[in-house]
């Protein structure tokens, strides 16, 4: 598995700076996002949407899925490794990587089946993210290098949507 953690770390540009490190997790989460989200739909038939939403997404929705949904998912997300690392001593990023991914999977795949699988895809790279970046230096680096990609990745799913809506 290190394998799989040193080919993150390239694509990722965790070598590099950390801003650039944050676009590539961004590029690299908002693209994975697209596929998985193409093949849970399309292949797997599962129910995209719930129910009809509002369109376009007001400034309220904004806030919560791109400001308040990354800080508190990624306060969660350090939480469930902090725990696994200091209460079941875990220590390999796989395990934790999958575990952080599962819980949020489920938790986003509860209201809307084909999010189990794009968040599941997501927080597998924002916790990669996370663990990398928290090894390099102060915690708050580690969060915030999963934070951003998070937030920009849902900036990104509203603009879709707005742009969805105005072809439409």
């Amino acid at each position: 598995m290190n394998g799989l953690f040193s080919f993150l770390n390239r694509l990722m540009g965790v070598q590099w700076n950390f801003f650039r490190a944050v676009i590539h997790a961004w590029l690299f989460v908002f693209s994975l996002s697209l596929v998985l989200g193409f093949f849970a739909i399309r292949v797997l038939w599962l129910s995209a949407l719930p129910a009809p939403i509002d369109l376009p997404p007001s400034f309220n929705d904004l806030f919560l899925v791109v400001i308040f949904a990354p800080l508190g998912e990624t306060l969660l997300l350090s939480l469930v490794v902090y725990l696994l690392r200091r209460g079941l001593k875990v220590t390999s990023p796989l395990p934790i990587c999958v575990v952080v991914a599962l819980l949020a999977g489920l938790t986003h795949g509860v209201a809307i089946p084909a999010w189990f699988i794009t968040a599941f895809g997501a927080f597998f790279i924002l916790t990669f993210m996370y663990l990398t970046w928290y090894a390099e230096g102060p915690s708050a680096r580690g969060y915030w290098a999963a934070c951003l990609p998070h937030a920009l990745n849902n900036l990104s799913a509203i603009i879709f949507i707005w742009a969805w809506d105005l072809v439409d």
